[in-house]
């Protein structure tokens, strides 16, 4: 029984490691080949798709070798280094997604909050820049929880199990908590802002039917350009949703280890269900936003849009 079980969860893992390095190199090649995507909230999108990408590419394979070593002989057969690398490739790369929708949920911020000087506040340049904090943030965090795992005297090889109170907080605010309430408050000012702003222009409108066809047409504009920043917020929402949902489960049991016994492979799981949210996040914006999902079409028909 326990070879087909073990059979069935690698062949899982496989096919998320093939929809994520498919999925989010289809991400990156759309938006590189495609210049309307040439934009701030694009690129952020870019920097999703390449620590998934890199998840999918390296994490869940090593995490096969995982679930076999362990099922298979009661211990991991890699060697110390390739565990640790894996491990730190694990929350490097989950931070950067992670702080990579934080960085979007600011640009959805400033684009619906005050979208006619949205432009000039975040240049190309200045998303560059937000892009490289967040991977390197990442990689300090991740570096911090390697030391925390190694230097503890709890811990067996390679398992996230070990960690001392404070680096298990440090890990857990860092990637979870400040993340998540970030997250939920400023997409909730997002929508507070875009619903008042969308009563104001239905209001406007009301106001010019009769009015000169310059004011209507400013007015349409306006609102044409609240809607598209109300669609693109939706397709983030739902992102991060499932954010929230794939991460807290492996949050939750980091943090519960350093209080109560917590297996490995419960942990392994935990991880499973963020190696999930690195497979879903490419189908999401294919499914969810019309207008990513012709321009991934057309980037697959044509070699430049």
């Amino acid at each position: 029984m326990a070879q087909y079980w073990v059979s069935g969860m690698t062949c899982f893992l496989l096919a998320l490691s093939s929809v994520a390095v498919v999925g989010n190199s289809l991400v990156f090649h759309t938006v590189r080949v495609t210049s309307r995507l040439h934009s701030p909230p694009f690129y952020l999108i870019v920097s999703v798709a390449v620590a998934d990408l890199l998840v999918g590419l390296f994490a869940i394979p090593v995490s096969i070798v995982y679930l076999v070593s362990f099922e298979m002989y009661g211990k991991w057969i890699l060697g110390e280094t390739v565990c640790d690398v894996w491990i730190l490739a694990n929350f490097w790369f989950g931070g950067a997604s992670i702080l990579s929708l934080c960085a979007i949920t600011r640009d959805r911020y400033l684009a619906v909050t005050s979208p006619l000087q949205y432009l000039r506040r975040m240049p190309n340049a200045h998303t560059a820049v937000q892009i490289v904090f967040c991977w390197v943030t990442s990689l300090v965090s991740a570096v911090i929880t390697i030391y925390g795992l190694k230097t503890s005297p709890g811990r067996e090889l390679c398992e996230i199990k070990g960690l001392t109170v404070g680096y298990a907080l440090f890990n857990f605010v860092c990637l979870y908590v400040f993340p998540v309430i970030w997250i939920l408050f400023v997409n909730g000012t997002i929508w507070s802002v875009a619903a008042r702003h969308s009563r104001r222009i239905h209001s406007q409108e009301a106001n010019f039917s009769h009015s000169a066809e310059t004011n209507e047409s400013g007015t349409a504009g306006r609102s044409r350009r609240l809607k598209m920043q109300i669609r693109t917020f939706r397709t983030f929402l739902i992102v991060i949703g499932c954010y929230v949902i794939s991460w807290t489960p492996l949050s939750m049991l980091a943090l519960a280890q350093c209080f109560t016994s917590v297996s490995g492979m419960m942990l392994w799981y935990g991880g499973l269900l963020t190696y999930v949210n690195s497979a879903a996040n490419c189908l999401i914006y294919g499914i969810f936003n019309n207008d990513f999902r012709r321009a991934m079409i057309a980037s697959i028909k044509k070699p430049r849009i």
